[in-house]
């Protein structure tokens, strides 16, 4: 059987066949047929037809294509070589993928078999050069990629043991996806803003704390939450800042492989520090922790020493209504907003930062 590899949809197709000669011993060519010769037909038959077309032979000129032609190339030179113009709905796209065409019948003829395998690719035309394309790739246009590799390519898993070529898309994402500690949806149809049941596997509690949850899909795609709480026996979260809405049940969610303090704990552990190693120059936390000092200070000794009357101003500025302007301090009455003492302030280390009560 010969075959031919040409592009669907292609025209004006000539073919080259040999037909030999079956009363020959030495499989020499049968010379002398034409396109009536009697009792020789042709017929085609495409991949996924149930029946066969016959081809409507016709004479035409060598090397000039019409439809079911048939003409010998040169009795004397070539003996059994025929061309054949196969009709374009042979070679249509709708044949898809391959055709038969099968010539026999006339005498002392063998049968003879063409496979044409219809491609999406003319192999005809020559390959673009670097100039054609250009060094931007400027030249390529109208590229058709294969569905199917394109869904091979995304549907690839990623391990440790692939995709390891240094600098790599592959190798970018594998380590990417190492940041997710895991996936899974909202298994809960009475979800709230701040918890709800999911289809997490994980058995251990509070496994998932301070992790980020950030929804995938639905009406939340795109929003986070840093878990507060997860329970390993019920698979529920449970988040210190609401969401803006109820997740849907079924909506699907990953978790970051991170540690981030909710809420709650940071403004614990703010309230909770220890205010002795605070000390930077001009900053709340030594501003506090002199004023507590000196506050203990005044109130341990009883005297209106130098600390005391530290105490005073820092007693004044934090429980009234104080204002500090140059030199200084008015303290004001809560209830109406008047002013009930002023004192002037120094920064003199050697006077007492606060004189001249009144």
């Amino acid at each position: 059987m010969s075959k031919l590899k040409i592009k669907e949809a292609t025209t004006s197709k000539l073919a080259r066949i040999f037909v030999q000669d079956s009363s020959s011993t030495t499989g020499a060519g049968l010379a002398g047929l034409v396109y009536n010769s009697a009792s020789l037909t042709a017929y085609w038959i495409a991949e996924g037809d149930a029946t066969a077309t016959s081809i409507t032979l016709a004479t035409m000129t060598a090397g000039t294509w019409a439809s079911g032609g048939f003409k010998e190339v040169d009795a004397t030179n070539m003996p059994g070589v025929y061309e054949v113009g196969l009709p374009n709905v042979v070679v249509d796209a709708t044949s898809e993928g391959s055709v038969v065409v099968m010539l026999k019948g006339a005498t002392n003829m063998a049968p003879v078999l063409l496979e044409l395998e219809l491609d999406g690719i003319d192999y005809t035309v020559a390959h673009a050069t670097e100039a054609q394309i250009g060094t931007a790739g400027a030249g390529l246009t109208d590229i058709t990629i294969n569905a199917a590799s394109v869904d091979a390519i995304w549907d690839e898993v990623i391990t440790n043991s692939v995709h390891n070529d240094a600098n790599s898309a592959g190798k970018r994402l594998r380590q990417a996806s190492a940041s997710l500690s895991a996936e899974s949806t909202v298994n809960d149809a009475s979800a709230s803003t701040t918890t709800f049941i999911t289809a997490l596997t994980e058995a251990t509690d509070d496994y998932y704390n301070n992790c980020t949850l950030t929804f995938l899909d639905g009406a939340l795609a795109g929003q986070s939450r840093i878990i507060a709480d997860y329970n390993g026996t019920t698979k529920a979260v449970t988040f210190d800042e609401a969401l803006t809405d109820a997740p849907a049940n079924g909506a699907e969610f990953q978790i970051a492989a991170d540690h981030v303090h909710p809420v709650s704990e940071i403004a614990d552990a703010v309230l909770d520090e220890a205010m002795s190693g605070h000390t930077a120059a001009d900053s709340l936390g030594l501003f506090l922790n002199d004023q507590y000092d000196l506050a203990i200070t005044g109130i341990t000794t009883g005297v209106e020493t130098r600390a005391g009357k530290h105490s005073v101003a820092g007693t004044v500025m934090m429980s009234t209504n104080a204002a500090l302007s140059g030199g200084t301090l008015t303290a004001k009455k809560p209830s109406d907003d008047t002013t009930f003492a002023t004192y002037t302030v120094t920064t003199d280390a050697a006077a007492n930062n606060i004189t001249g009560m009144s």
